[in-house]
């Protein structure tokens, strides 16, 4: 039953959302009925029906299993049609995670607003879910281990400035000063970033995957997997559309360095 006028539609808008009731029949009902509609209620319906379609029942992927290809990399065009595409982004993505960086919430059951994390009791960082995300995230881990791979944080440097970055603090020459040892590159390697995330938007469904000796993790948006901020600096940019030449490129190279 729609609310009655001057009632609230905001928790109402997100019972629709959860039974997946298509958006503009709610839409015309609430006109009828008199209601003003705010982008906020809009956006509770979403998060309803996102919240049915990614942690209701037995829910794992964001698509059916028939549909899921062998693990391990592809060719960007090889991998299924993301489902929601033409849909809005989810925003309600956020784990707060304590002074450790733990989660502090069953998040493969349920995720949260920024703000809701943020205001979590005990919350100290913050992490996302990717699963049903329109985007991946490349994890560049170049301090991995206590080595420092100067080979892949050079590589992906010129994408920090094309795309988000959540970057890490700590710089090449931090690192050497920290271990007593002389750094004798050049200004520019000095400065560079240890450890960043690379924000992709995506079209496609694409697998989390995991690359060791290339010290690169992708942080796909098919299954549960979390992505932690920490103490990571953002650069403002929003994520770049990922495209076959672009993917080729990064896989051709995490290919190359996985062989070393």
């Amino acid at each position: 039953m729609v609310p009655g006028p001057g009632e609230s539609i905001y928790l109402w808008m997100y019972r629709q959302g959860l039974k997946q009731k298509p958006l503009d029949e709610i839409i015309m009902d609430l006109v009828l009925n008199g209601h003003d509609i705010r982008a906020k209620d809009v956006r509770n319906y979403w998060n309803g029906w996102y919240r049915h379609n990614l942690y209701s029942g037995e829910s794992k992927t964001v698509i059916a299993p028939e549909q899921i290809l062998k693990p391990g990399p592809l060719r960007y065009s090889d991998y299924p049609k993301h489902p929601y595409l033409g849909k809005p982004e989810m925003l309600d993505c956020f784990v707060p995670c304590n002074e450790d960086n733990k989660p502090m919430i069953k998040w493969s059951r349920g995720t949260m607003s920024l703000a809701s994390a943020k205001a979590w009791p005990g919350c100290y960082y913050l992490a996302e879910n990717m699963k049903g995300a329109q985007r991946i995230v490349i994890d560049v881990d170049g301090d991995h281990g206590g080595d420092l791979d100067l080979q892949i944080i050079e590589f992906f440097d010129k994408y920090r400035e094309m795309t988000c970055c959540h970057t890490k603090p700590d710089i090449v020459f931090d690192w050497y000063m920290e271990r007593d040892d002389h750094w004798c590159g050049d200004l520019y390697e000095a400065c560079l970033p240890t450890s960043y995330h690379l924000t992709f938007g995506v079209d496609k469904v694409i697998p989390t995957m995991h690359f060791p000796k290339a010290h690169v993790d992708i942080i796909g948006n098919r299954a549960n997997s979390l992505r932690y901020f920490k103490n990571k600096i953002y650069n403002g940019l929003p994520p770049l559309m990922m495209d076959e030449k672009t993917w080729d490129e990064i896989m051709d190279f995490i290919e190359e360095m996985e062989r070393r």
